[in-house]
C-alpha cells in the first residue's frame, strides 16, 4: 500500500511540476504583459519576519521558500 501511494505522490508532482513550468513561461508578445504596469509595486513596503522590505524581495524570499534554492553551475546549496 505504501508503494502505491509513494507512487501515486510521484506522478502527481511530477505532473504539477510540468504544468507550472508551461504556466510560468511568458512570450514577451503576451498583450497581458503590454497592459499591465507594476511598476507601482516596485514602492510597496511588506513587514516579514520582524523585518520591513521592498516587496520584490518579499517576493523573491517567498518564491525561493516554495521552489527551493536553485543551483548556479552545479554548485553545492547553502
Amino acid at each position: 500500500m505504501s508503494i502505491l501511494l509513494a507512487m501515486c505522490a510521484s506522478v502527481m508532482t511530477t505532473a504539477s511540476t510540468a504544468q507550472a513550468q508551461r504556466m510560468a513561461t511568458v512570450s514577451p508578445d503576451d498583450p497581458f504583459l503590454a497592459e499591465v504596469d507594476l511598476s507601482p509595486l516596485g514602492s510597496i513596503a511588506v513587514y516579514t519576519n520582524g523585518r520591513l522590505k521592498s516587496f520584490e524581495s518579499f517576493a523573491r524570499e517567498t518564491m525561493t521558500y516554495i521552489t527551493g534554492a536553485k543551483r548556479i553551475n552545479d554548485q553545492p546549496l547553502g
